[in-house]
């Protein structure tokens, strides 16, 4: 047994037991743990790789969730009344994703005749939709958010150290692969999950708790490097578009901290961007001619042509993995591609999958998340003057946008890590104090005088 594999199974084992003894919180980092150190991913895990790691983490922070929920019964502060006792007022995000599954399980079981192929994919979704609530249900205030968002951080960190220092992976075609985590081991996928926690590392650099920052300021350039090295053009047009969302969403003193992130990604890029071909492949992003579009690019508007085919014959789905494993070959073949293919566009995707309504569904519950954190956001720079927590809010719209675009050339939308995100933007909308704190946090700058309470 190697040190690193002695040193991650006592770490499992300790946050194993601080999640079932003392905070289900920490559940969430044990889930990290068996995700971005995922033991079959990695050389050192071979030999336990026979066992459902990823699961047993997912089972051992359900049990402590539902642990600390029955003491907080008890004692009588259960967390239930979080989101009726502060000053915002949550759209439906928890009944759009409830919604999300009831459709998947009525397309799994009675369109696609609970087939095979479509069983792993829905039970994924389910796993996912199980997942939302626990760490919504975990997050208690301000300090637990950031504990969360430091777990995203932190584990994806960790796969870059391990693809920058210690040379893992390998390049095909100038892109990083088979390196990563469960649903995130090819390059567009790894530069996806990449890009999206990638705004969350920026805000704790630049107004993070001390501590918080200088972790951040040593993880960021390994995630920004693996972003780079998987050399995907969606992820980096999702890059810059959610570094615009960030510039032009950041409010009164949250622009200084969005230009300061504009500056940083320029630095980072200007050290860490050596690679010709990175350069080249990031240079036909702007290419307007089709004659110029590499081959990829191509093909995949015919991709896209032939999932649009299969939609308007299945408009109400035709369960997981409907396009790449079961229909999409014949539809393939009458736009003149002879190999089974992935639909490589996230929206398409979902729509092949769970149907029109089942794309909608998804989008509802994105955008529910997305206007919870607005009006959150609005209520911590308005009426608390906290533009820091303010800046974290615009942030998490930042990754979400970022994963929007990416979900546009590959299938990232229903990805687990858009999940985690709607997920901590739900949060950052429930524990919105309804006062301002007595004194100042840490490292925070003095609050704006408070402006008039109005309805959100």
């Amino acid at each position: 047994m190697s040190l690193t594999l002695a040193a991650w199974l006592v770490l499992f084992a300790v946050l194993a037991l601080l999640a079932l003894s003392h905070r289900a919180l920490w559940g969430f980092a044990l889930y990290g743990l068996s995700f971005f150190a995922h033991p079959p991913d990695w050389w050192w895990g071979k030999p336990i790789m026979g066992y459902r790691w990823n699961f047993s983490a997912a089972l051992i922070f359900l049990v402590a969730v539902v642990l600390e929920r029955a003491r907080q019964r008890h004692v009588g502060t259960a967390s239930a009344g979080i989101a009726s006792q502060q000053g915002v007022a949550l759209p439906p995000i928890e009944k759009f994703a409830l919604l999300i599954v009831i459709n998947a399980s009525f397309v799994h079981w009675i369109l696609a005749g609970g087939q095979p192929v479509s069983f792993d994919r829905y039970m994924l979704l389910v796993k996912f939709t199980v997942l939302y609530f626990l760490l919504v249900w975990s997050v208690r205030d301000a300090k637990d958010l950031r504990f969360a968002v430091l777990v995203l951080v932190v584990g994806m960190a960790y796969i870059g150290y391990e693809a920058t220092i210690n040379d893992r992976g390998r390049f095909s075609g100038g892109r990083l692969e088979d390196i990563g985590a469960p649903g995130a081991d090819t390059a567009n996928f790894l530069a996806s999950l990449s890009v999206t926690i990638l705004p969350l590392a920026g805000a704790f650099i630049l107004v993070g708790r001390r501590a918080y920052r200088w972790v951040s300021v040593v993880c960021a350039p390994f995630i920004f490097n693996v972003l780079l090295l998987c050399n995907s053009r969606g992820a980096f047009l999702a890059g810059l578009f959610g570094l615009g969302v960030m510039v032009l969403g950041a409010k009164g003193r949250q622009k200084k901290y969005a230009l300061a992130g504009v500056v940083l990604a320029g630095l980072a890029t200007l050290v860490l961007l050596k690679d010709p071909q990175i350069i080249h492949r990031f240079e036909t992003i702007f290419v307007s001619s089709p004659d110029e579009l590499d081959r990829s690019a191509a093909s995949r508007l015919l991709f896209w042509k032939a999932a649009l085919r299969m939609i308007s014959d299945h408009p109400l789905g035709a369960g997981g993995d409907a396009f790449a494993k079961v229909y999409g070959q014949r539809y393939l073949e009458d736009v003149g591609v002879y190999q089974a293919r992935a639909v490589h566009n996230g929206y398409l995707n979902e729509a092949c999958q769970w149907g029109i309504q089942g794309l909608a569904l998804r989008l509802a519950f994105i955008f529910a998340g997305v206007l919870g954190t607005l009006r959150a956001r609005r209520y911590y720079h308005e009426v608390l003057g906290d533009p820091r927590m303010g800046f974290l809010g615009t942030c998490l719209i930042s990754s979400m946008a970022a994963l929007m675009v990416s979900a546009m050339f590959s299938n990232t939308l229903d990805k687990e890590w858009g999940v985690w995100i709607v997920a901590l933007m739900t949060a950052y909308a429930r524990v919105v104090p309804q006062e301002a704190p007595a004194t100042a946090p840490e490292d925070a700058e003095p609050a704006l005088p408070p402006a008039p309470r109005h309805v959100l």
